[in-house]
């Protein structure tokens, strides 16, 4: 496990482990960091084509905070404070049972999706 004090140093890591071959299974974001906060780093790692899970958390429990963070780039979304045992169950699921393949078919009908939506307003 490697930890970041904010965005820029986290995204900073996922690009060097990658770099040396050494990808994250899942990255735990939280959303609020300074520098640079959890979307704007989830942006520059998807821009970087980063394409593996993202969590966000986020102690912001308010409505359409999950759809704020899912439609930024996360697979999903924990609420502070966290339940640590479904943070472990995420953390199991997105390493263990999706494909890279499948999280990117997932964000890409998510942005269709979304498009559609927005075409439709």
């Amino acid at each position: 496990m490697t930890t970041a004090e904010d965005g820029q140093e986290g995204v900073e890591v996922a690009l060097a482990a990658r770099e040396t071959g050494k990808s994250y299974d899942v990255i735990v974001m939280d959303m609020q960091m300074p520098k640079v906060d959890g979307l704007q780093a989830i942006a520059m790692l998807r821009s970087a084509d980063v394409q593996g899970p993202i969590i966000a958390l986020t102690a912001d429990a308010m409505k359409g905070d999950r759809k704020r963070c899912i439609n930024g780039g996360c697979e999903d979304y924990l609420a502070k404070p966290i339940d640590h045992g479904a943070l472990v169950e995420m953390v199991r699921k997105y390493a263990h049972e999706v494909s890279v393949e499948q999280l990117q078919q997932r964000r890409t009908q998510r942005a269709s999706d979304s498009q559609n939506q927005r075409e439709q307003v």
